[in-house]
């Protein structure tokens, strides 16, 4: 009986596991839809490993207890026990792949331990996306159902008998299968035989590598990540060579210039949204628009590091609540208070949301303008989030008014956030036949439309450079977007009313969000000490043609290395792949073993700085000296 618990236990939480799969292909289907069938089954038999090792890891108490030696079994309230366990323990580990069929949708990764950084804003959101993911709870309640079922029909409440004989045969042969049993439960938890234990990143030996997100379930990368340190010491390269190739000497070519400086954050837009955002595509035809810009994470906690501090994502676990949130930073707040700015910060959400009011501190931004702050009407508030955006940035166009010039000020918008929800005068008129998400990305354009009737009216207008990005993509049908490289594809362009940009100035470079705040720096001829505030070596201007320009990414163990026309895939342990995105903007056709030399590059400088970025988090200090 024992055994017949133990195969039936397997076999059913097997089965749930591949059907959530099944489910995550269909929610994702896009990820996968240019993939040959012989791609996806081999994703599906490649998967069963990460399955078992998490049934066998979370399920391995239960099993213990199942096979002690002994009469154990006839004892109702033991039995009780053993099946309390059984659902304490894997009720969670499915409720996990359940959520991740939609929340994927908005980290493009699956599940990890940060989710937990984020509790007191999914306690704030629960009634809403109950409200709206509600098939996800009829989901979770079937396979409740089917658990149920298959114990009932299989397992019949009584039927569990054992033999009362004590005989030293019997004890030695159930102890001998209890040491063989725990023996095969560490091997399958552990992956199999090889030295290390499995990891995330072995999800991607198949190609190409979006399947590795397929091959995974998000038990295992949540499991995997818990108590797990952010960054571990990395010893890839010899360290003078690590800051010979990430040395970086920054100094302004431009003159001083007392300019007010806005930055404007979107939430979630992707640069494939231009028929739903008509203002900001006007604004691109007058500005220097990037059109291979990309952000350093997916989701909104992971934008500010980025972009007030050129601190790019690398890590399981945001900068912001890291072990090492409170490593000594050069935030572009601070470096610009020295030179006699104002700077502020304005977000319409809850205070507190995303931590994104202690950041900005942490940047050395005097003045936070959140939900708390607005004096507007209640009925502006959009009963999940915070405030609309346009009366948010109406308020912040009253507040900017009055602030003393120079200023730097920084807007994150919020309504383009699920659940998506428009102020009652925009629910009937606004784009009422297509998908929410497009409506409130109209919404936010319209806001911003506004929003620059209202501002290019004051004196300080024209003394204004403007940088608008966001924060990350938003989820497209488009195959393009996502793909390695397409997921991190956002919009970036600087706007200065009637200023004509030079023609030197490539849009066609690779920019990421690390680049933007000495970007801004360089424009205003600004050149902080570094005794005092050391820039890091992430960071390269925009406006600066001697260095080379990259991006650099990270994800479910998989780190990116973007430099025109190349995306290279690297795991912890090797490469993964290397594609033309220019030419294979599909990434189907993996150059890595024709390409050797430029593998070979590209393999040196992302281990460079990745030893630079988990180093220097570690002994706080990202120094580039060469002594």
């Amino acid at each position: 009986m024992k055994f017949r618990i133990f195969f039936i236990s397997i076999s059913v939480l097997l089965f749930i596991f591949s059907a959530e799969r099944v489910l995550f292909f269909y929610f994702q289907h896009s990820l996968f839809s240019q993939l040959p069938f012989w791609n996806i089954l081999q994703a599906f038999l490649y998967g069963i490993r990460f399955d078992l090792s998490v049934i066998f890891l979370v399920n391995a108490p239960f099993f213990f207890l199942l096979f002690l030696p002994g009469p154990l079994l006839n004892f109702r309230f033991y039995r009780f026990f053993l099946w309390f366990l059984f659902w304490l323990v894997n009720l969670p580990c499915i409720l996990v792949n359940v959520i991740d069929l939609e929340f994927y949708s908005f980290t493009h990764k699956r599940m990890t331990a940060d989710i937990f950084d984020i509790r007191n804003d999914i306690t704030h959101q629960l009634s809403q996306l109950l409200g709206n993911y509600w098939y996800l709870l009829v989901i979770f309640m079937l396979i409740i159902f089917l658990l149920l079922f298959v114990f009932h029909r299989f397992l019949p409440a009584g039927s569990v008998t054992a033999n009362h004989t004590e005989k030293k045969q019997k004890i030695l042969f159930e102890t001998v299968t209890l040491i063989i049993l725990m023996a095969v439960t560490f091997l399958f938890s552990r992956g199999g035989w090889q030295y290390k234990p499995i990891h995330p990143t072995h999800a991607y030996k198949i190609q190409p590598a979006q399947l590795g997100t397929l091959v995974l379930n998000s038990t295992f990368t949540l499991l995997h990540t818990l108590g797990q340190p952010a960054v571990q010491h990395t010893d890839y390269l010899p360290e003078k060579e690590v800051q010979k190739i990430v040395k970086k000497k920054f100094l302004s070519r431009f003159p001083v210039k007392n300019e007010n400086v806005i930055l404007i954050i979107l939430e979630g837009i992707s640069p494939g949204h231009k028929e739903y955002t008509p203002f900001l595509d006007s604004l691109e035809q007058h500005s220097l628009n990037f059109t291979n810009a990309f952000s350093s994470g997916t989701r909104s906690i992971e934008a500010l590091p980025s972009l007030l501090a050129g601190i790019p994502d690398l890590m399981e676990e945001s900068y912001v609540t890291s072990p090492y949130h409170l490593n000594k930073i050069s935030g572009i707040g601070s470096i610009l208070r020295e030179e006699g700015y104002h700077t502020s910060f304005f977000h319409g959400g809850r205070n507190g949301t995303m931590l994104f009011d202690n950041f900005s501190d942490m940047c050395g931004i005097e003045h936070y303008y959140g939900m708390n702050e607005y004096s507007g009407s209640k009925n502006d508030f959009d009963g999940i989030w915070g405030i609309y955006d346009e009366p948010f940035l109406q308020f912040a166009a009253e507040k900017i008014n009055g602030f003393s010039q120079p200023f730097f000020s920084a807007f994150f918008l919020l309504s383009s956030h699920q659940p998506y929800n428009l102020p009652e005068q925009y629910r009937q008129t606004l784009l009422p036949d297509k998908q929410p998400a497009y409506r409130a990305i109209r919404y936010s354009d319209l806001s911003l439309r506004n929003f620059f009737n209202r501002i290019k009216k004051q004196a300080w207008y024209a003394n204004t450079i403007f940088i608008i990005t966001a924060d990350h993509s938003q989820f497209q049908e488009d195959p393009t977007y996502q793909t390695a490289h397409g997921i991190f594809r956002v919009p970036l362009l600087f706007y200065k009313p009637g200023y004509k940009w030079s023609d030197t100035i490539s849009g066609t470079q690779i920019v990421q969000h690390k680049d933007v705040m000495v970007s801004i720096l360089d424009y205003l001829g600004i050149n902080p000490s570094n005794e005092k505030y050391p820039l890091n070596s992430f960071g390269v201007s925009v406006f600066d043609n001697t260095q080379e320009k990259f991006a650099i990414t990270y994800g479910e163990g998989m780190y990116q290395w973007i430099q025109e026309p190349y995306s290279f895939l690297f795991t912890h342990e090797s490469p993964s792949g290397l594609f033309n995105i220019t030419a294979d903007p599909l990434m189907k056709n993996n150059l890595l073993k024709k390409e050797k030399v430029k593998s070979e590059e590209m393999a040196r400088k992302i281990k460079a700085y990745i030893q630079y970025y988990n180093n220097g988090l570690i002994r706080n200090l990202w120094d580039v000296e060469m002594e």
